[in-house]
């Protein structure tokens, strides 16, 4: 993962969508300059039709998240390449998450500086614990200033693994 510049925060994005059951699982991290966990995010969202359009949900809820918390300058990184190419444009969107889409593009015009980039999978690592923890304990959380407690030692191995 790459550090944010200057004063910007890092916003992190990742849904999980079991098709089984149309329960997805939404992950959002916000980290400052120093790569510390400043918010995680763990929402389970029931009644989702498709993984792209949950995705897009979550991508939504990093934006709005950002906007919530009176951040000017912020990067949104997702492991999902398409989101981040229609949120990057300004192009109006007509496919089926054209609504979350147009609502990203509105909100964009809150922030001072907000930047959206592609994140592999692989650097996204505290997410994907914190997706597969909230499936299993089927529980919400929203937590400041850190990441639950069985995330812990990722956490502090991403932190430590952030460049300057």
């Amino acid at each position: 993962m790459e550090s944010p510049s200057g004063y910007a925060i890092k916003i992190n994005f990742n849904g999980a969508y079991n098709g089984h059951n149309f329960r997805s699982t939404l992950r959002i991290i916000a980290r400052n300059v120093e790569g510390r966990v400043l918010i995680s995010c763990l929402e389970i969202h029931n009644g989702v039709s498709t993984v792209f359009s949950f995705e897009a949900l979550t991508c939504q809820r990093a934006v709005q998240m950002g906007l919530e918390m009176g951040w000017s300058e912020v990067t949104v990184e997702g492991d999902s390449l398409a989101i981040i190419k229609k949120c990057q444009t300004h192009n109006p969107n007509k496919s089926q998450i054209g609504a979350h889409i147009q609502d990203i593009q509105q909100l964009k015009d809150s922030f001072q500086s907000i930047v959206f980039k592609h994140t592999p999978r692989l650097a996204n690592g505290l997410a994907h614990i914190l997706a597969i923890e909230t499936q299993k304990k089927s529980k919400t959380d929203y937590l400041v200033g850190g990441a639950p407690v069985y995330a812990e030692r990722v956490m502090v191995v991403e932190w430590v693994r952030e460049p300057d």
